[in-house]
């Protein structure tokens, strides 16, 4: 799935920095997202998370469908 995030410019140039120093380490081909799958399997390891309920999933996927049609609100 793409989902877009905006992030510090900070976080950015580390996560680089990071792959970089694997592919330098010779994992040529380790890329940002597994980079970004690695820190949020660690992070989700480490926290208890409550599912959404019904209704705020139902409200996120009407958004979804509006800004896929681009409908106003």
């Amino acid at each position: 799935m793409r989902q877009t995030f905006i992030i510090g410019q900070q976080y950015l140039e580390q996560l680089k920095d990071y792959v970089h120093t694997r592919r330098v380490a010779g994992q040529y081909e380790y890329t940002q997202k597994q980079a970004l799958h690695e820190a949020l399997e660690l992070l989700f390891a480490s926290a208890t998370i409550e599912a959404r309920p019904a209704h705020i999933r139902e409200q996120e996927e009407s958004r979804r469908q509006r800004i896929r049609r681009g409908l106003p609100k």
